[in-house]
């Protein structure tokens, strides 16, 4: 997995989802949308979702990812709450982590 520590979020999040994809497991994220230059992703549902769902042999993760320098923060903090131990918040720090769990 290539990481580093100044890439940003939709740098990371790409390298995580070729990461994942790539030892076989199902990945669901949102492709963001932009018009006029304003952010339009189309979204169900309570704000706040993880960027990141990850499934393969009945496990299931729910990944926020962040930049370096980002913070979990509002309705990113109640999902987490929500979901429980299959949430994950990483940053590029938790490589080694993030390599071991989806191994």
């Amino acid at each position: 997995m290539m990481v580093d520590e100044a890439m940003s979020e939709a740098a990371f999040e790409r390298e995580v989802v070729r990461y994942a994809s790539q030892r076989g497991w199902l990945v669901h994220y949102d492709i963001p949308s932009y018009r006029r230059g304003m952010l339009r992703t189309q979204q169900g549902g309570d704000n706040g979702y993880p960027d990141v769902t990850l499934a393969r042999g009945g496990v299931v993760l729910h990944c926020e990812l962040k930049a370096q320098k980002g913070s979990f923060v509002g309705n990113q903090k109640r999902w987490r709450d929500a979901i429980g131990a299959s949430w994950r918040g990483w940053k590029p720090r938790d490589v080694a982590t993030i390599v071991a769990e989806l191994r």
